[in-house]
Order: structure tokens, then sequence, then C-alpha cells
């Protein structure tokens, strides 16, 4: 199972929900612009269960500019709130590729961090995903 195809499914989830944001992955080579919010989706291990039954760690990072006022703060957080629908199975089985995609089993949100970094507020969610081949 490669998990390039699954960063390309998780970052077309994504950028419909996302429209005005850039969805980068984790083995995309582009700049990220500090100015603005951006996502990375990256896939770091993918496990084989069985015979073509597949369990992936994804991660996904938000980066938004911490900026004075409290503006910045309450967008990061309608962000991340909107993040954390998206990235529920519902949501997920739903809108997941039909087409050059391995099909989603089910997916379970793992973990959620939050922090402060250089003028950034940052998000780390993990999820494991389920996939069939």
């Amino acid at each position: 199972m490669n998990p390039l195809t699954l960063e390309s499914s998780l970052s077309a989830v994504l950028g419909a929900a996302f429209p005005g944001t850039t969805i980068y992955t984790g083995t995309s080579f582009s700049e990220l612009t500090p100015e603005s919010q951006n996502i990375i989706v990256a896939v770091d291990s993918v496990t084989a269960q069985a015979v073509g039954i597949y369990t992936a760690t994804a991660r996904v990072k938000i980066f938004a500019p911490a900026l004075l006022g409290s503006e910045s703060y309450t967008a990061f957080s309608a962000t991340l709130e909107t993040l954390k629908a998206t990235l529920s199975m519902g949501y997920l089985l739903a809108h997941w590729p039909s087409q050059d995609a391995p099909s989603l089993a089910g997916s379970y949100l793992q973990s959620i961090s939050t922090a402060q970094d250089n003028h950034c507020w940052t998000a780390d969610l993990e999820v494991t995903l389920g996939v069939l081949d």
C-alpha cells in the first residue's frame, strides 16, 4: 500500500472542506506561506493487518499566524473545529474519492494537540484510517 495515494485522497477530502486554504502533502516540495493558514497532510505509516486490509496513521497539521488580537485565534479555532468534523468517519466515508484511491473502511481520530510556536498557532491531529486494497 502506497502512503502517497492516501495522502492525495485525504488532501482531496480536505480541499473540498477548505476551499480557500492550501492543502499540502507530506511529500510536497512547495513552500508554506507564513502569512496565511496552511494545512499539511502526511501519512506516516501503513501497516498490513491481513491480505488487502491495512491501517494507516495520518497526521494533519494546521499552521496559522498568531497575530495580535483575538480574531486570528478565533479563525484558527473555527478551522480546528471544522477539521475535527471533516476527519470524522461519516464525513470521510461520504467524501472519499472513488477513483484512483484505496477503499476507506473506517477512521478513528486518535489525538489532537494545539500550541503556539514561533508566532504561529499550530494543531496536530492524528487519525487512524482503515483501508482496503
